[in-house]
């Protein structure tokens, strides 16, 4: 992993599609979903997950990521909070 301040400068000042920020949310009921967003569209990619955990979030979001428009292919900044520490 590496730290935010070494992200494009593109991702930014979203001057360009491609530079996704991902965040996983967990709501009530043992439920979970990441989400994928485009920095310069805001164009949103909700991915139900099964648990939180890295075996199923990591497979979810590699398939979520190949059924995507190339274009969107570029970096992603992923939120480290709290909920993904038991990850």
């Amino acid at each position: 992993m590496r730290p935010i301040e070494e992200r494009p400068k593109a991702a930014e000042v979203r001057s360009e599609s491609g530079h996704l920020e991902g965040d996983l949310v967990i709501g009530s009921n043992n439920s979970q979903v990441a989400t994928l967003v485009d920095r310069k569209t805001r164009f949103l990619h909700v991915v139900k997950l099964a648990s939180r955990h890295t075996a199923v979030v990591v497979p979810a979001l590699a398939e979520t990521y190949a059924r995507m428009d190339s274009r969107l292919h570029g970096t992603l900044t992923w939120d480290r909070g709290m909920e993904t520490g038991s990850s």
